[in-house]
C-alpha cells in the first residue's frame, strides 16, 4: 500500500509539472522560460520525494514484518521443545 501511495504522488508530481508549465510558456520570453523551468523542477521534486518516501516507509514496513515474523517463529519453536520436554517426564 506504501508503494502505491509513493506511485500516486509520483503522478501527481508529473500532472502538476506538466499541467502548470506549459500554460504560461512563451519560448521568445527568457524570463517565463525561467519561470517554466522552476514549475517543473517543483512538479519533479514532488514525484521524486513522494517516490522515495513511498519507497523507504515500505522498506521499513518490511523489515518490522519480518522481525515480527521472526520473533513469532522462534517463540513457535520454543514453546513445542518446551511442550515435548513436558511429555517426556
Amino acid at each position: 500500500m506504501l508503494l502505491t501511495l509513493g506511485m500516486i504522488g509520483t503522478v501527481a508530481g508529473f500532472i502538476y509539472m506538466l499541467s502548470s508549465s506549459f500554460s504560461e510558456m512563451d519560448p521568445q520570453n527568457a524570463i517565463t522560460m525561467q519561470g517554466v523551468l522552476a514549475k517543473m523542477g517543483a512538479g519533479m521534486s514532488t514525484a521524486l520525494y513522494t517516490t522515495a518516501a513511498g519507497l523507504v516507509c515500505s522498506l521499513l514496513l518490511k523489515l518490522q514484518v519480518f522481525n515480527f515474523t521472526h520473533h513469532l517463529d522462534y517463540l513457535s519453536t520454543t514453546l513445542e521443545k518446551n511442550e515435548a520436554s513436558q511429555d517426556i517426564l
